[in-house]
Formats: structure tokens, sequence, C-alpha cells
């Protein structure tokens, strides 16, 4: 009787130690209940039930991540349209600390890849990652850019930097011509994504991308060397990062005239917006509200000759350093060793990265292996 209830399907596999990747995770289940159902047919001649049952669809909510995400989208929608900016500031924080510090999941440049791929993330890969695209996109249609303005962990941290310099009076307006062009920035980005989809190693363009990078700690120089820019842009000009040059920002904005038209909305003051947008034909709104239920403009020092130059030094800064890097990841598809001129196979960074990101793969570093020379 014992032997029979081990061999059940639904008798609980005990394994010590294994990785947090889901195909390495199903993989090692698979093949234990290969094992038991050679064990009890073929040496023990028993009946075996067959592989366990597939999760139901509705136990895939009862995820803490996909509880966030629901709490994230119905957060945004209530924040936007009735919040104040003492709660929409909390929920900031929530965002910031709960979206990044703890789960570290947000939408960056690699999931702008996956969809313009066509590879948007699947329900039964990566639920909470479906339900933040599914549900943002959905709301971008209906609101705009409400994932920028209110739940992105990045942009979070900017404006809580930016809110605490502004107290100091640090907060300034760069000359609204140099506003005018740095500002369109973002969408070269976005187009330099889709330019980069016919290299050789597309995903190799977007390894600057602070988003993918700031709340895991692991991340090369140069993400590191964007993020401490922007932090420290944000703390003299609101969400620099965000309004200069984050792609998935100019991704959302492109809803801006659709949910114009709709006009679910608060109505907005664009004379107290210090952000320069002009009115309902200006897609540039971030549609953070703070012209409708903040005093921005009489916080913010006004722009001057040094101010243009700050400005324009740490766009030129930040613009180098992503341009550098994007070259240097399309530029290097292949690896040449040693004297002999071999090249390795060409991996598709693009494909890993996307697993990384949908927990198909684990990116931690491996616990048993030995380095190459």
């Amino acid at each position: 009787q014992d032997v029979r209830k081990a061999l059940r399907a639904d008798t609980p596999r005990a394994v010590d130690a294994m990785t947090g990747a889901t195909i390495t995770k199903n993989a090692a289940m698979r093949a234990l209940d290969d094992t038991r159902l050679a064990v009890a047919t073929d040496v023990l001649k028993l009946e075996a039930e067959g592989t366990s049952p597939p999760i139901p669809w509705y136990m895939r909510l009862l995820d803490w991540k996909v509880l966030y995400v629901l709490f994230a989208l119905a957060g945004a929608v209530v924040i936007h349209l009735w919040g104040s900016a003492v709660w929409r500031l909390g929920f900031l924080v929530a965002s910031m600390v709960t979206g990044g510090l703890i789960f570290n999941i947000q939408l960056s440049s690699t999931w702008l890849m996956s969809l313009a791929h066509g590879e948007p993330p699947s329900f039964a890969a990566n639920t909470p990652l479906f339900l933040l695209t599914v549900g943002f996109v959905a709301l971008s249609v209906l609101y705009g850019p409400l994932y920028c303005a209110h739940a992105c962990p990045f942009g979070a941290i900017q404006e809580v930097i930016g809110r605490a310099a502004r107290r100091m009076g640090l907060a300034s307006l760069p000359p609204s011509s140099v506003r005018a062009w740095a500002s369109g920035l973002k969408f070269v980005l976005l187009a330099l994504l889709v330019v980069s989809l016919f290299s050789a190693a597309p995903a190799s363009a977007v390894g600057w991308d602070p988003l993918a990078t700031v709340f895991s700690g692991k991340a090369a120089v140069v993400p590191w060397v964007i993020i401490g820019i922007s932090l420290v842009g944000s703390a003299v000009f609101f969400r620099f990062w965000c309004r200069v040059f984050c792609p998935v920002g100019a991704f959302f904005l492109l809803f801006n005239r659709v949910a114009g038209l709709i006009g679910l909305g608060p109505p907005r003051r664009y004379q107290s917006c210090d952000l320069g947008v002009a009115g309902p034909a200006d897609i540039g709104c971030l549609q953070c509200n703070r012209c409708v239920r903040d005093d921005v403009i009489s916080t913010v020092r006004k722009t001057g000759r040094a101010t243009g130059i700050v400005y324009i030094t740490l766009v030129a800064l930040t613009a180098g350093t992503v341009a550098w890097a994007w070259y240097d990841g399309v530029s290097s598809s292949s690896i040449t060793l040693g004297a002999q001129g071999r090249r390795m196979r060409q991996v598709n960074v693009e494909k890993v990265l996307r697993l990384f990101q949908e927990d198909k793969l684990s990116d931690k570093e491996a616990e048993y292996y030995r380095r190459l020379p």
C-alpha cells in the first residue's frame, strides 16, 4: 500500500535544491514522473496514473506577484481619477518598494523588443508580466501612460528624489527651446529598438537599459552610469530619464492621442504644467495629474543660463553613453577566441533575456561550475 501511495501522481516529489527557472523545474518534474511510471509499470507491474494534471488557470492568480500587479492596475485607475497628491505619492512609494525592491517586476526595453518581435509574455509562462502588459496597454488606450505616471518603480524613485529636492529649492526648469528637442530623444531610442531587430544580436542593443537592472543589483558598468546620471538629473529636473530617454515611456505616450479622444481622464490645467505640455494635442503629457492636484510651478525655480548648461551636459552625457553602448552591442555579434581565430556559434541573446524575464531561465549564478581561462 505504501508503494502504491508513493507511485501516485499527486504524491509530492522530494527535491533538495533546484534552480528557479521554469523550464528546468518542469523538466525535472517530468523526469521524476517518467521514472515513477517506469518503476510502476515495468518493474513492479502495477497500474500507475499518468503525469500530474496541469495547474488550473485560476490557481496562477494566487501568486504574490500577480496580486501586486492586480493591485497596481486597480490602484493606478483610482489614483488617476480621484487620488490626491499625497495619495499618489504614497502609491508611487508602494510601487517602488513592492514592484521594484521586492518583486523586481516592471516593463523594460527587453519587454518592448519582445513585443516588437511578436512574442508578448504568455499567461502560462509568466502570468504577472502578462497581466502587467495587457492591463497597462489597455489602460493607456483609455487614459494615456498610467504605468509611467503612477506605477513604474524607476519612475517612482526619480519622482521621490525630485520631490525631496524641490523642498530644498533645487528643482528647476530647463530652457523651453532645449527641452523641446531633448524630449524627442526617447522616440529616437524607441526607433533604435525597432532598427535593432534587424541586427545580428538585437538584444545586445538594450544592455544599457536601467529599467531592467536597477532593482536586480546585477548590471554592467554602463547601466549603473546611466542610473546615476538619471537620479542626479531627477534631483534638478523632473523625472530626467522618463522625460528625455525612456523608450518604454515613448511607447506609452503614443496612446495619448487616442486617450484624449476618448476623454475619460480628469480635465487638465496646462498653464500649471512644468513639463512644457501645451494642450490636448501634445502627446508628451505624462498624465501625472500634478497640474490638476499639485502646486507645481510655484515651487520650481525659474530657468536660466546655468540651468540650461547643466541640463545640456546631463543630456549629452546620457545620450553619449547610450549611443556608445547601443553601437557596441549591435556591432559585437560574434566573439573571436584565441590565436586560431575560431568563432563561437551565435547566441540568441534576445531570446535568453526574454526567457530570464519570463522566469523560464534563472538569472542566478550557478553554484557548481569551473571557469575556463
